[in-house]
């Protein structure tokens, strides 16, 4: 038993075939992209000149741009907040009190102001208005994309060459990000001024397993002259200030009406408009999101314009397919209101072009704050068709009806006319938000996301090779990049609750395809690091499903030592190695050593998750099994039971592996009853 197998008993040789092509798939990408990671330097080409002005053209402040050591002002998007912004009087004010409040008290420290809230509240551009209304008042603003390590780092690294001066074009400049880090940092230590940094979506902070972990502590200036406002979902960003966090919640319901007005263009007028407004607001929960989205979706349908009473039946009637739903991940803390909304948008947006529905999941495995143009300039190159798999030609994946380049303006005006993705005047490109960017991914079947993953590398992979983008532009790949290894992973988690019998005849294949990999990844990345440490644990699966277990053995243990050099013994996959090592030897009737490892892992992941975490549960499982065939019944019985109650709570009682686990206790009690025991 390991956690593959507690989750489900699933179609291992199959999964991990398709696993090993796409990993093939990414060792080729990585060969053609150095992608900036903790463990290596950033080889960055043909930086931006940005100096003086926003990317978007903005300036902050005129008179700052002639002093002697002004550095310029940087944004990788627009600055300025969406023209149907509703301005919120009470919050906006609460934000100015913070910072100048706290300037005027004086101090050697930046003043940090934390905008928290769920996602689609309206942080962001509660803090573009903050910047429209208060720009002239700062030597410069620098915003700072924090989705991901890669955007901030990308970001970092252009205010580094900003503020060194260090212009470049057309030559390569190798960074260390420790020294960049820390030249921003000391740059503004050693002059006088008023300078904001904005820290936008700064949401993962809190789990370092997290793909898209952030420790955003490392980055924060701190200089008298700096003001910070950072937008989270998280609550730890609010433990970074001494400042109380201001938190961004649902609009006022006279905000809620006008901003619905606006986005729907509809006349200012009082009476029934404004009346059937404020019931369709209200039905929304009045999430600012949920709001945009309805508001445009009723200005691009005239017959609902006409007659706004019928936008809520069509919404309730949606929303009653969605109820049956089970709740994602990702976006299932913010309510049916923002999916409903979505669904019925998709639904409409399906009839008039099936193409754009594709192509929004499509976009749901880049990164959504940059999707740029170029990347699209070219379609598919012919000679990919006839790959091993069919949506590695992703252009006629994409469009099986007919040709994408004729079909693809008609989508994006589609996605643009509802809201799901907007248009960035300064990147020559489109962003979207990340809970549409969830939905679009958790919307499909596992078997969906395996295929758009698929079809995805596929694409980034074409578009490196055929040559069209210039080198800034492929070092704008890079996100991308992350974003889609970043689903690849959610899918690879996801396909492991499905279950499905063994397909014959695949181990030999499977095996061949991850050694393969293994020897890219060890090429490519080294032979310590994680990726490369990931694809010897997949080695040693196959091994295991073929019952090579000696080999398997070999590899488990070169993965567990080189989780524990480069992770650290307490990191969640050093202790998944530890659990995966146990299973071997307990294949081996190395029931000693079995045992010893699989409580060396219980033990890390009581120190490290706590006691009621899924995968502390899952240890706890692991060992009662281990003891089950052991026969030692007396110790592996309070182990069932205290993993039978951890998943009842936990999962709940129909979950299959409650039932699976509450299905071993059993057989052991009733083993124990009929008079054989260990201590017999």
């Amino acid at each position: 038993m390991n956690r593959a197998e507690v989750a489900a008993k699933n179609d291992p040789s199959s999964r991990l075939t398709m696993a090993a092509d796409i990993l093939a798939i990414v060792v080729a990408l990585l060969q053609l992209i150095t992608l900036p990671n903790q463990y290596s330097d950033l080889d960055i080409r043909d930086g931006t000149n940005i100096l003086g002005n926003v990317f978007g053209g903005l300036t902050i402040n005129p008179k700052a741009a002639t002093r002697p050591d002004y550095a310029g002002t940087y944004s990788h998007t627009s600055l300025r907040p969406l023209a149907s912004y509703v301005v919120r009087q009470k919050l906006q004010q609460q934000v100015k009190e913070r910072l100048h409040a706290s300037r005027a008290d004086g101090g050697t420290h930046s003043r940090l102001v934390v905008l928290v809230g769920l996602g689609g509240a309206g942080k962001s551009q509660l803090a573009l208005n903050y910047i429209q209304t208060h720009r002239k008042e700062y030597d410069a603003v620098f915003w700072v994309d924090v989705r991901q390590r890669e955007s901030l780092e990308r970001d970092y690294i252009q205010i580094y060459r900003l503020l060194s001066g260090n212009e470049q074009s057309a030559t390569s400049l190798r960074v260390d990000m420790d020294q960049v880090t820390t030249a921003v940092k000391t740059w503004f230590e050693r002059r006088e001024g008023r300078w904001l940094f904005v820290y936008d979506n700064a949401d993962s902070l809190d789990d370092e397993s997290d793909p898209y972990f952030v420790d955003l502590q490392r980055y924060l200036p701190d200089a008298p002259g700096i003001e910070v406002v950072i937008t989270t979902r998280s609550q730890t960003a609010t433990g970074m200030t001494e400042l109380e966090a201001i938190e961004v919640g649902k609009l006022a319901p006279v905000e809620a009406v006008e901003m619905f007005m606006r986005c729907a263009k509809l006349s200012d007028a009082a009476g029934a408009g404004r009346e059937e407004t404020a019931l369709i607001v209200a039905e929304l929960d009045y999430l600012a999101l949920a709001v945009t989205l309805a508001g445009t979706y009723v200005a691009a349908t005239p017959r609902i314009r006409a007659n706004l009473a019928e936008y809520l039946p069509e919404y309730r009637r949606r929303r009653k397919v969605l109820l049956g739903r089970k709740a994602k991940q990702q976006i299932h803390a913010y309510g049916e209101s923002v999916l409903s909304t979505w669904e019925t948008s998709c639904a409409t947006i399906a009839k008039q072009c099936p193409v754009a529905v594709r192509l929004l999941s499509f976009f749901a495995f880049l990164d959504p704050a940059d999707i740029f143009l170029e990347m699209f300039r070219h379609m598919a190159d012919p000679s990919t068709v006839g790959s091993a798999y069919a949506e590695e030609d992703w252009e006629r994946f994409l469009s099986p009806e007919g040709p994408l380049e004729e079909v693809f303006d008609e989508a994006l005006k589609a996605f643009s006319t509802y809201s799901l993705i907007q248009w960035k005047e300064e990147q020559a490109g489109y962003s979207m938000h990340k809970l549409v960017h969830a939905w679009g991914f958790d919307r499909l079947e596992v078997e969906e996301q395996a295929r758009y993953s698929r079809g995805n590398l596929a694409f980034l992979k074409s578009i490196t090779q055929v040559g069209q983008l210039d080198p800034v532009k492929k070092s704008w790949i890079t996100p991308h990049i992350s974003s889609s290894v970043a689903r690849l992973r959610e899918w690879h988690w996801g396909s492991r609750s499905r279950s499905g019998a063994a397909v014959p005849g695949k181990y030999e294949s499977a095996e061949t395809m991850n050694r393969r990999a293994l020897e890219g990844c060890e090429k490519v990345l080294g032979k310590e690091h994680p990726d490369t440490l990931a694809s010897v644990s997949n080695l040693a699966l196959v091994l295991q499903y073929q019952g090579k277990y000696e080999a398997a053995e070999t590899m488990n243990r070169r993965a567990l030592e080189g989780c524990e050099k480069v992770l650290g013994k307490d990191h969640p996959d050093t202790l998944t190695s530890m659990s995966n090592l146990a299973l071997v030897l307990q294949y081996q009737g190395k029931y000693e050593a079995a045992e010893t490892m699989n409580r060396r892992a219980l033990e890390g992941c009581e120190k490290v998750l706590g006691k009621e975490h899924s995968d502390t549960l899952t240890s706890v499982y692991c060992l009662a099994y281990l003891l089950h065939q052991k026969a030692d019944f007396a110790a592996a019985v309070p182990l069932y039971e205290r993993a039978c109650l951890g998943y009842v709570v936990k999962l709940g009682p129909s979950h299959p592996t409650t039932v699976q686990c509450v299905s071993h206790m059993s057989s052991l009690k009733s083993l124990m009853s009929s008079g054989k025991s260990s201590n017999e």
